[in-house]
C-alpha cells in the first residue's frame, strides 16, 4: 500500500509529464515569454495542459472551509498559456499599445 505522500508525488509527477508532452506538442518550453510588446518585456507564461483535476476539499477533509465546497471535476478541453504571476500596471499599458486595445471603462486605477 502506498503512503499519501507517495500517491501525492506521483499525482504531481503525473501532472509535470502531461505539462512537458503537452509544451513539447505545441513547441514551446513549460515556461516561456511572447516576443516584447510595446518596449516592455512581456510576462513569464506558463503552459496549462488539456485534461482534468479537482477543485475544492472533500467535507470530511481536514481543515476544510466551507468556501471550498462542494469539491467539483474541472475540465480544460484545450492546452492554454497562463502568466505565472500578476501582470504589472505598465505589462498591461504595453499590451494595450501594442494591440490598439482600449483600456476599459471604469477602471480602479
Amino acid at each position: 500500500m502506498q503512503s499519501a505522500l507517495t500517491t501525492q508525488t506521483g499525482t504531481i509527477d503525473a501532472a509535470l509529464d502531461r505539462q512537458q508532452r503537452t509544451a513539447a506538442r505545441l513547441g514551446l518550453d513549460v515556461c516561456f515569454r511572447d516576443p516584447p510588446a510595446g518596449g516592455e518585456p512581456a510576462p513569464e507564461l506558463v503552459v496549462i495542459p488539456e485534461g482534468g483535476f479537482w477543485m475544492g476539499s472533500r467535507a470530511n477533509e481536514h481543515r476544510a472551509r466551507s468556501f471550498e465546497q462542494p469539491r467539483r471535476e474541472v475540465r480544460v478541453e484545450r492546452p492554454f498559456a497562463m502568466t505565472r504571476g500578476a501582470i504589472r500596471r505598465r505589462e498591461y499599458v504595453a499590451f494595450l499599445a501594442a494591440t490598439d486595445h482600449r483600456r476599459p471603462r471604469p477602471y480602479s486605477w
